[in-house]
């Protein structure tokens, strides 16, 4: 017997978007955003600092650039300007853009990051 293969309809990059998409093809009615600030602390921390393996401040910025891309600065929830870079703002105008598409679908989505 073949195995059936599911096509993500909203592909975004991360884990995120994979569980997005899987709670919304499950059927869920409510789909809480927890955690997607996409946006470093004020001090340049991603989401812990106690996490960090470099050991370099070098190796550390080095390795950030090539899995980030560039820094950016974005507004954040606040309205103030926030350091973000390349590859967080793309997650965030992928969750933005199947936010709108949902209202066909009658899914209510809460985003409970802080500052929602």
């Amino acid at each position: 017997m073949p195995i059936d293969v599911f096509d993500y309809e909203r592909v975004g990059g991360s884990v995120a978007h994979a569980s997005f998409d899987l709670a919304v093809e499950l059927g869920c009615s409510s789909i809480v955003l927890l955690g997607q600030d996409l946006a470093f602390s004020k001090d340049g921390v991603q989401y812990s600092n106690h996490a960090d393996l470099h050991s370099s401040e070098e190796d550390k910025l080095r390795d950030r650039l090539r899995v980030y891309g560039d820094d950016v600065e974005v507004k954040g929830w606040d309205g103030e300007k926030v350091i973000s870079n390349n590859t967080f703002v793309g997650f965030a105008k992928a969750f933005e853009y199947h936010a709108r598409n949902l209202e066909k679908k009658d899914v209510k989505l809460f985003n409970c990051t802080e500052g929602g």
